[in-house]
């Protein structure tokens, strides 16, 4: 959460303003930086710029708030967050605040069901690997890969039997000191979700967010449209703008959420090699079944960490996942090829007839 990344992976694409819809609903949009290390874009229709705002703000505040909770490397002068709980490894438990609870034990619920393919106890293992992306650039001539000796004393800080979760009295506690929580491969889907929440219950109908490679969309826009769009990008093209055309398809979706996680935009090279963000904790090394993986499902939060945890998975582990739990997925290979489920196809644009 160190640094702002661009806006990325998929985003959502909007064609006109109210033709078609009622003439008294407009629409609107608001972008803020601060949080969650991406841009956070929300999208929307009301009556007036008055009541966009309102909604905007509410949302920019509690996106800011989570960001505070689920932040590992700073507890932004706070003491029941993630952040703490990593400062108070191997020292004390820490009282967290009932979000960061609940995030917790949502991620070790799919952790579980997914066997590990995301494990929130890695923390220690991928701040070696946040560290090498952030030494070294794309063209440097010197940059190396972390050796096997520094990423299995890494591994000794990680594990669940390091995790101690008391519910009842609401704490969190990692018994070894150097041992750290990350949340990464969740975090923004769940807060993502927790905003579309609270939005809808505060009277919002039609909108979307989107926070980096995350979107969720609520209700039907407001311009005669049945759908949102948002459209898939091509990892070939590299990091584009909203507006640019670098897309594979374009999912219409009603009440929903679409995630897309990548090896494309946090990053170093090695030897011709692409040594991104998203680890195997099997390997201790860089997922390197795929380019992207987009998946498709009602919940933000699960959408976020389904799309890391079909990144690691091989190809058959992912289909079967992905049919036991009903998540309509793309996959891009390293090839470029692109396979999508039977699930996924009706909710797009082309429909996957390229894909035949």
């Amino acid at each position: 959460m160190k640094r702002l990344t661009a806006f990325y992976l998929i985003f959502v694409l909007l064609v006109g303003c109210f033709s078609g819809c009622g003439a008294q609903m407009q629409k609107f949009q608001y972008q803020f930086f601060d949080t969650f290390d991406t841009i956070v874009q929300i999208v929307g229709y009301t009556s007036t710029q008055q009541e966009f705002d309102a909604f905007a703000q509410m949302a920019h505040k509690r996106f800011a708030e989570l960001h505070n909770l689920f932040d590992k490397f700073d507890d932004h002068g706070q003491n029941d967050g993630i952040a703490a709980v990593n400062a108070n490894a191997g020292i004390a438990p820490v009282r967290v605040d009932p979000q960061v609870m609940e995030l917790v034990l949502f991620a070790l619920e799919w952790q579980q069901k997914t066997t590990g393919a995301v494990d929130i106890t890695m923390g220690a293992v991928i701040s070696v690997w946040q560290d090498y992306i952030a030494r070294y650039g794309m063209a440097d001539a010197d940059a190396r890969i972390p050796s096997q000796t520094e990423l299995e004393q890494a591994k000794k800080l990680c594990g669940l039997h390091l995790l101690e979760v008391d519910e009842q009295a609401g704490t969190i506690y990692l018994k070894e000191k150097g041992a750290s929580l990350d949340v990464g491969a969740v975090a923004k889907g769940y807060a993502t979700e927790i905003g579309a929440t609270e939005l809808q219950k505060a009277g919002w109908k039609s909108f979307s967010i989107s926070s980096g490679g995350n979107v969720r969309v609520c209700g039907k826009p407001q311009n005669g449209s049945s759908h949102w769009n948002i459209g898939i990008q091509d990892p070939a093209s590299g990091a584009v703008l909203a507006g640019q055309s670098n897309l594979l398809d374009v999912v219409q979706l009603v009440d929903g959420s679409a995630v897309t996680s990548g090896d494309y935009q946090r990053f170093y090279m090695v030897d011709g090699r692409r040594m991104h963000h998203i680890i195997d904790p099997a390997t201790l090394m860089p997922a390197d079944h795929y380019r992207s993986v987009t998946v498709v499902t009602p919940h933000s939060g699960q959408a976020d960490l389904f799309s890391t945890a079909l990144f690691v998975m091989d190809p058959q582990t992912g289909k079967d996942f992905a049919q036991q739990h009903n998540l309509g997925v793309m996959w891009v290979m390293q090839d470029g090829s692109v396979v999508c489920n039977d699930i996924l196809r009706p909710m797009l644009r082309n429909g996957g007839s390229y894909l035949e």
